[in-house]
């Protein structure tokens, strides 16, 4: 396996986004066990603002003419990732904030 971290702005503001080349060829199932699975490892390994915000599995590294990783054709990850649930306001001052 190899990856490389990158930050890139996504939803306003600046992320690390992680990409995993894997060893061996995955279907999507086996994707997200192994995202899952290594998302995990690294929360209980690093600090919390170490953790990359999306992890992407890319099946191969885009080159520059020389070799190196070209970091500017990597794939954008979906923002869509990085937003969470809508959650409802609740108390007075969250209504308040909300309107």
């Amino acid at each position: 396996d190899s990856a490389l971290v990158v930050a890139k702005e996504l939803a306003g503001s600046l992320q690390l986004i992680g990409y995993i080349k894997p060893d061996e060829v995955m279907d999507e199932s086996a994707h997200s066990t192994y995202v899952n699975a290594l998302k995990t490892s690294l929360k209980t390994t690093l600090p919390e603002y170490m953790v990359p915000s999306v992890l992407q599995v890319i099946t191969q590294w885009p080159l520059t003419p020389n070799g190196k990783v070209d970091k500017k054709a990597l794939p954008e990850p979906d923002s869509s990732v990085l937003q969470g649930a809508f959650v409802a306001p609740e108390s007075a001052t969250e209504h308040a904030l909300a309107a």
